[in-house]
């Protein structure tokens, strides 16, 4: 624009003025001269003097007018009309409007300086939408970018989220096996005392106490071993559908009569791979959740349906795989949960209900449940708007389910046969030992899994069942029985264990063996052998 403006004011333009003015200063003393050549002339054939001068002036001063307006209208019609056209051309394209263009005549130096600004303006307009493309480029790839930012924080949480509990699963894990040898001793012995004492004998209550709490103390490192997935559970095909409705009676006694329970069955739901009795478990301490989180009252759902996990829902639920999956969604109309609430709800103890109310276990013993089962449980949550409790478990691939002997409450749980009893705890292997020894068995006991191998080796009779822990020092027990199989045959399995993370223990024949687990009482350890012996 300051290059245009440069021309219309160059020295050529000023020499074109000039030239005009000279021109006319020419042309008005030609018409001077005239005039006075006019006035003389008159003057010679006798009118005066004064006459013809005021006539020549008149004349001239016409003369002049008519030359002097006839270049004004020149200029206006070669310059100022086309400047004028060029000063608003410049005008709109400064407002934004690169579509204008200027006529300014074709030829001479008004036409060049049309020509070159819609050149210009041209060039700007393209300029312009490549700058809108490249902007709006821009912006879609920064929008991209923060959702990839936005999906990627989403997907960390998660898996911080998912590596939190796993430490607090395997340290709950921990200590709830270590604490179940203990309480194997305690359970075992206060039985077996009880079992000596006369019925009105005055310290038979105290130990039936000492039973009861640790019958309590029991349930409590159950929960805490489903938190840690070290409790093995009877997998077997489970209808979802059915088993939500097997509970919705008990469910209704349990949540009263000032809340609505509603349920919402699809077809498509199937079937998963998990404990009956674990998976009832799972929906009753949701519901119990929230019933509690609707003091007033409300309406509680239970939902199913199935859906096929993708890439993208994996990047909010990393503890999953893709495929066919079961959804069961638990949803309340109560107080709702704030997001710092949600980061903790299933820590073992953590509780909202004060502490009288709950023990802190209910939803963390859920989540170690569905995470057995290879699940996972999503919270989705407003704070005065409900809560919602998605559960995802994959669906079940028309697998077996493990068949075993059940013992009938008549059959006689004694027994004459050999028995190896491999423990490293001693005082769980003195108690198993007196238990066993009770029922009429001949029981040979080892320390260690390499103790064990040297008795099955040197013992010149018949080993008709191991009995051994699975963790164990030196040598565990599955390994135990693999090297064991190779120096005698003949012999059953039966394991013991507070908790195991392999759910497949093998027996020699290649079966699934049989696992009792810590703490357990005299009866259920003699049908269980009996079981495994009977097969």
């Amino acid at each position: 624009m300051r290059y245009i403006l440069g021309l219309v004011q160059s020295m050529k333009i000023k020499r074109k003025y000039f030239i005009w003015m000279v021109s006319n200063s020419i042309l008005v003393f030609l018409l001077f001269s005239v005039f006075m050549l006019h006035g003389f002339h008159r003057v010679e054939v006798g009118q005066p003097a004064e006459e013809a001068l005021v006539k020549g002036l008149i004349l001239l001063a016409i003369a002049t007018i008519v030359v002097i307006a006839g270049s004004y209208l020149l200029v206006i019609r070669t310059l100022s009309t086309p400047f004028d056209r060029l000063v608003s051309a410049m005008t709109r394209v400064n407002d934004g409007d690169y579509t204008t263009r200027v006529d300014l005549g074709a030829g001479g130096e008004l036409g060049e300086i049309g020509e070159y600004f819609n050149t210009m303006v041209s060039g700007i307009a393209r300029s312009d939408v490549r700058e809108q493309q490249s902007a709006d480029e821009l912006k879609a790839k920064t929008l991209q970018l923060e959702k990839e930012i936005a999906e990627r924080k989403i997907t960390e949480e998660a898996l911080r989220q998912a590596q939190k509990m796993e430490a607090i699963a395997r340290l709950a894990g921990g200590v709830a096996h270590d604490f179940n040898n203990l309480l194997t001793s305690i359970l075992g012995f206060a039985s077996l005392t009880l079992d000596s004492l006369d019925e009105n004998h005055p310290s038979r209550d105290d130990v039936e106490e000492i039973i009861r709490s640790g019958g309590r103390a029991q349930d409590l490192t159950t929960k805490l071993l489903m938190l840690g997935r070290k409790r093995q559970l009877d997998r077997r095909e489970v209808d979802i559908n059915a088993a939500v409705l097997s509970m919705v009676s008990l469910l209704r006694r349990t949540l009263g009569a000032d809340i609505e329970l509603v349920t919402d069955l699809s077809e498509e739901a199937g079937s998963v791979m998990a404990d009956a009795g674990s998976l009832e478990q799972v929906v009753m301490n949701l519901a119990v959740n929230s019933r509690d989180a609707m003091p007033e009252g409300g309406k509680l759902l239970i939902r199913t349906d199935s859906k096929r996990l993708t890439g993208t829902d994996l990047q909010h639920l990393p503890n999953l795989e893709k495929g066919s999956h079961c959804i069961m969604s638990v949803l309340d109309t109560g107080t709702g949960m704030s997001p710092g609430i949600i980061q903790h709800v299933f820590e073992p103890f953590f509780t909202t209900k004060g502490e009288t109310t709950g023990t802190g276990l209910g939803l963390s013993t859920a989540y170690g449940i569905v995470r057995q089962c290879a699940g996972a449980i999503e919270v989705i949550s407003t704070v005065g708007k409900g809560s919602e409790f998605r559960i995802y478990i994959p669906q079940a691939n028309a697998e077996s389910p493990t068949l075993s002997v059940e013992v009938d409450d008549e059959t006689n749980i004694s027994g004459s046969e050999t028995i190896l009893l491999v423990e490293d705890e001693d005082s769980v292997r003195r108690l198993t030992s007196r238990m066993l020894s009770g029922l009429g068995y001949n029981v040979l006991e080892a320390r260690y899994g390499t103790e064990g191998l040297r008795l099955a080796q040197d013992y010149d009779g018949n080993i008709d069942l191991v009995l051994s822990d699975v963790v164990m020092p030196q040598l565990s027990g599955p390994d135990m029985i693999e090297q064991m199989h190779k120096i005698r045959s003949g012999f059953k399995v039966l394991y013991i264990s507070g908790f195991t993370q392999d759910r497949h223990l093998r027996d020699p024949s290649g079966r699934t063996a049989q696992l009792v687990m810590k703490p357990f009482s005299r009866e259920r350890l003699a049908r269980k052998i009996r079981e495994v012996l009977m097969t």
